[in-house]
């Protein structure tokens, strides 16, 4: 389902755990981002200064975020 927030974004994944990280570009290629993949930090830093990115850059670590959703139960 398309996300009106995410349309036309441009997101790079990084996520060292391929299954995961093929699921997580699914759902934001579902929900109309444009991704692209990689699964080690060295990658990540090179598409990182060789790409124009558009928008605000942030990151998450979702072992983080994931534990403290289960942490409200």
């Amino acid at each position: 389902m398309e996300h009106p927030g995410l349309r036309g974004l441009s997101i790079l994944v990084v996520e060292n755990e391929l299954l995961i990280a093929m699921d997580i570009v699914d759902a934001l290629e579902s929900a109309g981002a444009n991704t692209t993949m990689t699964t080690t930090a060295r990658h990540a830093m090179i598409l990182a200064t060789t790409t124009v990115w558009l928008g605000p850059s942030w990151t998450m670590d979702l072992r983080a975020a994931t534990a403290s959703l289960f942490a409200r139960d």
